[in-house]
């Protein structure tokens, strides 16, 4: 059994880090504009040398970011859910999926179960032309 972790900065109040920015209360809070702007280039520069058939967007924040890279915005995320998007100026297909800490909760709002879902994402990657 490994031993329990204890605080550190990189670890505020024994939390694991989540990749999202915090307030000076260790919290996640929303990335600024300014913030998700600076990694644009990254993410384009990622996306061109990975040179995926389709970017699966986990969540509102990546599908915003991704987006946002064609000049889009996001205003209601879950209609986005399972409709891949076209984004020529990536040069790749993007699927916004639910972000996995939230799709217990969104799911079966969106008339899905577990495996409903998972095929629905099977299936949209192969229209994609993922291979499986």
């Amino acid at each position: 059994m490994l031993p329990e972790r204890r605080d550190s900065p990189r670890r505020p109040h024994g939390r694991e880090r989540t990749g999202l920015p915090t307030p000076g209360d260790g919290q996640p809070r929303e990335p600024h504009p300014e913030e998700r702007a600076n990694c644009r280039s990254y993410l384009r520069e990622e996306v061109d040398r990975v040179a995926p058939d389709c970017v699966l967007a986990t969540g509102r924040h990546a599908t915003q970011s991704l987006l946002a890279v064609e000049g889009r915005t996001v205003d209601g995320f879950l209609d986005l859910v399972l409709d891949t998007q076209d984004c020529p100026t990536l040069g790749v297909p993007v699927l916004p999926v639910l972000h996995p800490s939230y799709q217990e909760v969104w799911m079966a709002r969106l008339g899905y179960d577990r495996e409903s879902y998972l095929d629905a994402i099977g299936e949209a990657l192969v229209a994609c032309g993922v291979q499986s």
